[in-house]
């Protein structure tokens, strides 16, 4: 194994293969954080934290999973040869670097730098909905859009091998059993919280909060701990702090402010112990082990004299290290500890110096004890009402099961079954995705590099879009298009949109990540150290956590829980990090970042991580190079969704002026839905953006409401307040109904059942048709004339 550094004091991640590569200590992100993840023996999940929860099911003749062989365990292949999946490849299990791998990005980056791919072959396809980008919002839009004209036929194109977007799935072959687990997006959120067409989307694919709670219940009364007791521990290395130490507590900042989003049952007295306990073993000096049990229990009001508004105008205004620095009057020298576990928290923010004081409070953090300051923001379930709603519905792979369900409730034959429970171990049919009779086609591995309106946009009833697949470029026509990728490449596929769009499209920039999951053939290593989570806040290398046997926190999974229990047993290691360069403006911060990761070969990310293993597990048997079976990386270069800073980015005089609503807007037949058009990244956001994507074009565009439709006896302040920028809503608030207001609908029996103006200029195709459909206004006295007129026109096309 190659040394991990050299007599320099610099990194050494070169493989036997290759050059050694030199890296200086900062070159990578500051801190690490390791945990080592569960691996259950269930069918169905187990009981450990979601980012770690692993399934083992036996692999049988069926399992076209690839063992990797310490030796070979850069870039294993699966069984393709082995039914009833015949693809060439299997995404899930495919090793090495994964997730946004750089080839995925060839494309779009090209789009980027100018490139072009010449003459599109047009393939004669024509669909009533183009949808670019499979990740949860861009399968959601072609659920929603299907729900609400079933015969619909729409086209999903995907720049990845695989579909999720940031969700994604990971598995391994170990000792004859296959071992499934979370690559990505950890799970359902707060379902407790999704809008009403969230909740029946839920519905429609089988996910059943219902059950999932009575099935955690009985794993909890029958689940099975480790006989070893483990714990959490923080290693703080010799580079930093002249000799290598392993201290047997980890204590999480998070839980200073028992009155934040995520309150802590801990009273003070037992926070002041464990931070007391953990501060003596560490190798701080006096001064900064005062100063943090001080921001951690501390009750001084640091702005005494000054009224509850008058702090929280203050806190505001100042970011959380500079009230810590200046405010609290800690030591600097603090953050060479603190700096990484501060970061990352906030899809909006990176380190302490690019949040604000007031953020940090209302997050839980610690410093405001003594301030007086109100319960600004309640637990979910406390503001919900309901002690479920606070909770999250965690499946064995994260949040790809919900794209697998709804791939299955769009095209049943990808995924055979018909239970959230029997979705979980069913092999996926990527064969069965771009079928021509299918309504709903995804076509994975094709980058879209143009979208542009046929014709004069105002009055287009087509949009052609461009996609690259094997080196060529193709082009297919939609009646509408629902973007659903990254707001930032939007503005270089869609050259028509308003400059102003494309600025504010541009400005969404997102938080880079990667989730790594090491197979270890066993953790005895583990069980003689005795260790579950251990953190590495300022180890030179890569930004990780890393959970263990138990897994750090308990998010129970669907199903009968097994966990590992015997040190002998597979285990499955995950390693989580958001990267984040210190002392830059977040969006800045984000690029650095990405910047410094893509640079990366797995070869570098398998070195470090090895070098990390070996170095806390060495004493205690372990040895990487025959302990680690497979590892898979993936890296989202454009991770979580970004928002608005209030530090950073002014605050627009009205709701309909922020940046993301300003992207979002319809731009006549090209909508887009994504978790940027929300800034939050949630997947319900995601779902719920879509829905609005969705209904921008078929209430719009494809069968306009009677005005008089939309009123519904509806609220106009809820209305404000909620849906600021939806068309709908809009035009209920500014323009009350009336009954000289309504118009007509075109009569649904039309041909192929379409009542739509749009659908019927697509069907018929004639300029003039075109024109005549798309521009005239049916209402009664012109109604019989203009149907006769357009009926004689239809007649040669029809004949």
């Amino acid at each position: 194994m190659t040394s991990m550094n050299d007599e320099s004091g610099m990194m050494n991640l070169g493989t036997e293969d290759e050059a050694p590569r030199t890296l200086s200590r900062r070159a990578f992100l500051d801190g690490v954080a390791f945990a080592v993840g569960a691996a259950a023996t269930a069918t169905l999940g187990s009981a450990s934290t979601s980012q770690a929860a692993a399934t083992a099911v036996d692999a049988g003749a069926t399992a076209p999973v690839a063992t990797a062989a310490p030796a070979a365990r850069a870039a294993t292949r699966l069984d393709t040869s082995t039914p009833p999946m015949h693809s060439p490849e299997y995404p899930p299990g495919l090793q090495g670097l994964r997730g946004q791998p750089n080839k995925a990005f060839e494309v779009p980056h090209a789009i980027r730098d100018g490139k072009s791919f010449g003459d599109a072959t047009d393939t004669g396809e024509s669909y009533d909905l183009v949808v670019v980008g499979a990740g949860a919002s861009g399968l959601a839009a072609a659920y929603f859009y299907k729900k609400k004209l079933p015969r619909a036929r729409i086209l999903v194109l995907e720049a990845s091998d695989d579909f999720g977007g940031v969700a994604k799935r990971t598995e391994f072959l170990v000792k004859g059993k296959r071992y499934i687990n979370c690559g990505g997006a950890l799970a359902v959120q707060y379902d407790g919280t999704y809008s009403p067409e969230g909740k029946s989307l839920l519905a429609d694919i089988g996910v059943h909060a219902e059950r999932y709670w009575a099935s955690v219940e009985e794993t909890a009364a029958r689940k099975k701990e480790p006989a070893i007791e483990l714990d959490d521990a923080t290693f703080f290395d010799k580079e930093t702090w002249g000799s290598d130490r392993l201290v047997r507590s980890y204590v999480d900042p998070y839980v200073a402010n028992r009155r934040g989003p995520s309150p802590t049952t801990a009273t003070p007295a037992e926070l002041a112990a464990k931070w007391t306990a953990f501060l003596k073993e560490a190798p701080f000096c006096a001064r900064v082990k005062r100063d943090i049990l001080r921001v951690i229990t501390g009750t001084t009001d640091y702005m005494a004299g000054l009224s509850v508004e008058e702090k929280i105008a203050w806190l505001k205004r100042m970011s959380y290290r500079d009230y810590l620095v200046k405010v609290v009057k800690i030591s600097p020298d603090v953050f060479e500890f603190w700096e990484t576990p501060l970061t990352g928290f906030s899809n909006a923010s990176a380190g302490p110096d690019t949040y604000s004081a007031w953020t940090a409070f209302r997050r839980g953090l610690g410093g405001f004890q003594g301030m007086g300051l109100p319960v600004s923001v309640l637990s979910i379930a406390d503001y919900m009402d309901d002690e479920q709603a606070g909770k999250w519905i965690v499946f064995p792979d994260g949040l790809y099961s919900i794209s697998r369900l709804l791939i299955r409730w769009l095209n049943p034959e990808a995924l055979p079954g018909t239970t959230q429970e029997d979705s979980i171990h069913t092999y996926f049919n990527y064969d069965a995705l771009d079928k021509p009779e299918k309504a709903v086609r995804i076509r994975l591995n094709s980058p879209v590099v143009q979208v542009r309106h046929v014709g004069d946009p105002s009055v287009a009833v087509q949009v052609a879009v461009t996609y690259v697949n094997g080196g060529r470029a193709f082009k297919v026509k939609g009646a509408a298009v629902v973007m659903a990728c990254f707001n930032a490449m939007i503005p270089y596929i869609c050259p028509e949109l308003p400059e102003e769009q494309k600025a504010a499209l541009r400005l969404l920039v997102r938080q880079p990540h990667h989730m790594t999951t090491i197979a270890l053939n066993n953790w005895r290593a583990h069980a003689k150290a005795h260790l579950n989570y251990v953190a590495f806040p300022t180890m030179p290398g890569l930004h990780e956590e890393f959970w263990g046997p138990r897994g750090g926190y308990e998010v129970p999974c669907l199903g009968v829980d097994q966990r590992v229990t015997d040190p002998d047993e597979p285990l499955i290691i995950t390693a989580w990090s958001n990267w984040a360069a210190s002392g830059l403006p977040p969006r800045e911060s984000f690029r650095a970042g990405r910047a410094q990761h893509v640079e990366l070969t797995e070869a570098d990310y398998l070195k470090d991580l090895e070098a990390k293993l070996q170095r806390i597990l060495g004493p205690y048997g372990f040895d990487a190079d025959n302990d680690i079976e497979g590892m898979i990386v993936n890296r989202f270069g454009h991770g979580m969704a970004g928002g608005m800073n209030g530090l950073f980015d002014p605050e627009p005089p009205r709701p309909d002026q922020e940046q993301f609503v300003i992207g979002r807007k319809r731009f006549n037949l090209i909508t887009i839905a994504n978790s940027d058009a929300s800034g939050v990244a949630l997947t319900q956001a995601a779902i719920d953006q879509a829905n609005r994507a969705v209904n921008e074009i078929v209430q719009d565009l494809v069968q306009p409401q009677p005005i008089s439709s939309l009123d519904r006896g509806c609220d106009l302040a809820a209305a404000s307040r909620i849906a600021e920028c939806d068309p709908t809503a809009r035009r209920c608030i500014e323009h009350p109904p009336t009954g000289s207001q309504q118009s007509l609908l075109v009569s649904s029996t039309w041909p192929a059942g379409s009542c739509t103006r749009q659908a019927m200029a697509r069907r018929l195709s004639t300029p003039i048709l075109s024109r005549m459909l798309t521009t005239w206004d049916f209402t009664v006295p012109t109604l019989i004339p203009r149907l006769a007129a357009i009926w004689l026109l239809s007649l040669p096309i029809r004949m």
